[in-house]
């Protein structure tokens, strides 16, 4: 299984319009065959950042996610609301 956050650092003035193509891009995205869980999380401290937390059931279902219309149609409308680079982690279950 693929696991992976990614923290997205916002910027101010668009942190409720990042949300909205993130509300866009949840429904398709959980529907999708492989996908565990899709989630999405704010900051209670700074709206400007949050996490995306998800799990895939092999590299290739999400390489394929990565490649979906949806996921396009993300991208360019998203990256104009971030104020940094994305940064991925990779994650495991430890207990």
């Amino acid at each position: 299984m693929e696991k992976s956050i990614a923290k997205i650092r916002l910027k101010p003035e668009g942190v409720e319009a990042f949300r909205a193509c993130v509300e866009e891009l949840a429904g398709p995205t959980r529907a999708e065959e492989g996908c565990i869980f899709y989630e999405f999380y704010q900051s209670d401290e700074d709206p400007t950042v949050c996490y995306f937390l998800e799990e895939w059931r092999s590299q290739e279902d999400l390489e394929r996610h990565l490649k979906t219309p949806h996921v396009a149609r993300f991208a360019a409308m998203a990256d104009v609301n971030i104020a940094a680079p994305v940064e991925p982690i990779k994650w495991h279950k430890v207990l």
